[in-house]
C-alpha cells in the first residue's frame, strides 16, 4: 500500500508541476502579451518550430520595416518580418524565403516581442490536443492522491486516541 501511495503522490505531484508550467505560458495574457505556438519552419532563423513567441497589439504606426509581426492567415496564425509598409496593408517576407507577400492592416494581431520559449509548444500542443483524454486521468489521479492522504491521517488520529485512552 505504501509503493502505491507513493507512485499516486508523485504523479500528483508531476501534474501540478506541469499544469504550472502550462498556466505560467498563459499568465502573460493579463499584461496583454498573447503567446503563439509556431508550427512551420518559415521563420526558423529566429523561431525554430514548437517554439513559443509573444506579441502584444500595437497601433499600426508603432510597426517598421524589420519588425516581426503575428497575423492572421485564413485560420491560421503566422509570424513574418515586415518589408514594406503600405496605407492599407504592411509587405512581409519569411526569412527562409524571397517571397513576399501582403497582409492587411485588419489582419495584424500583433508585434513579436523578443520572448521566445523554445521546444515548449510541443508540449503545450499535445495537451491541448488530447485535453478531453488528459483532464479525467489527471483529476482521478490527484483525487485518489487525496482519498489516500486522507485515509492516512484518518488513521494517525484514531492512533492518537487510542494512544490517549491507554
Amino acid at each position: 500500500m505504501v509503493f502505491i501511495k507513493s507512485i499516486f503522490n508523485f504523479l500528483s505531484t508531476v501534474i501540478i508541476i506541469l499544469a504550472c508550467i502550462y498556466g505560467l505560458v498563459f499568465l502573460p495574457i493579463l499584461f496583454n502579451y498573447y503567446p503563439h505556438i509556431v508550427t512551420d519552419n518559415t521563420m526558423d532563423v529566429v523561431y525554430p518550430p514548437s517554439s513559443i513567441v509573444y506579441y502584444h497589439n500595437v497601433d499600426i504606426e508603432n510597426i517598421v520595416k524589420g519588425d516581426i509581426i503575428t497575423y492572421k492567415e485564413g485560420e491560421n496564425i503566422k509570424c513574418s518580418r515586415v518589408v514594406d509598409i503600405t496605407d492599407n496593408s504592411l509587405t512581409i517576407k519569411d526569412d527562409n524565403s524571397n517571397a513576399t507577400k501582403s497582409v492587411l492592416k485588419d489582419n495584424i494581431l500583433g508585434k513579436n516581442i523578443t520572448i521566445i520559449i523554445r521546444f515548449l509548444g510541443a508540449f503545450i500542443l499535445l495537451i491541448e490536443k488530447h485535453m478531453k483524454i488528459i483532464l479525467p486521468v489527471c483529476g482521478a489521479i490527484i483525487l485518489i492522491d487525496i482519498i489516500l492522504h486522507l485515509t492516512k491521517s484518518k488513521k494517525r488520529q484514531e492512533k492518537k486516541v487510542l494512544n490517549f485512552y491507554e
